[in-house]
């Protein structure tokens, strides 16, 4: 089995094509569990197995997703199929100049906050929900201010913060699940 990169830099059609909310699901799937079998997915997703295996094509076409084969699959002897990340994280460098990059960006951030806000309605209704208090775990909030470059730098580097304990956390048994979305924008 080939390492896992850290990173995947990815061109913008095969951003499109991962930014569908089923494919981002299971991307962030195999990011937190680790490798697993379609049937395992559909389990952990509550989808149906058939449907998510056009997916898992369209992950591995695009390479973002590699097959692994290992014994024990549908009993004794038999070989089963594990479904992998090839890189914990994917990027596109954004080119403005670019119409197919934009649109990619734009198709991305559409599904995310798709998925945040059916992870916020679901949230809703858990009764483990916190919007309050040094153990809140749910929280919608919006900003807008002016910053200065240094302010703007201080920004990211908690972004890059966030993110780097979300990936290190990855593949953890300890603790319950819990999502970020993080949206930065320039705003006239």
């Amino acid at each position: 089995m080939k390492t896992q990169q850290k990173h995947l830099s990815l061109g913008p059609e095969a951003i499109v094509e991962l930014f569908n909310p089923a494919r981002l699901e299971i991307f962030e799937s195999l990011q937190v569990t680790g490798p697993a079998s379609a049937a395992e997915l559909a389990r952990r997703l509550g989808r149906r197995v058939d449907t998510l295996y056009y997916h898992l094509k369209k992950l591995q076409r695009i390479g973002v997703v590699a097959v692994s084969r290992e014994e024990g699959g549908q009993g004794p002897g038999r070989i089963g199929v594990l479904y992998r990340l090839v890189a914990m994280s994917v990027t596109m460098k954004l080119d403005l100049t670019s119409p197919t990059a934009r649109e990619a960006w734009a198709k991305g951030s559409s599904a995310v906050l798709r998925l945040a806000d059916r992870d916020v309605r679901a949230a809703l209704e858990s009764p483990d929900a916190r919007p309050e208090g040094p153990r809140r775990n749910l929280i919608v909030r919006r900003y807008r201010a002016r910053l200065t470059p240094a302010e703007l730098k201080k920004a990211n580097s908690h972004i890059q913060e966030l993110q780097e304990l979300f990936t290190s956390r990855s593949g953890s048994s300890k603790g319950k699940f819990h999502v970020i979305t993080t949206v930065l924008t320039p705003v006239e």
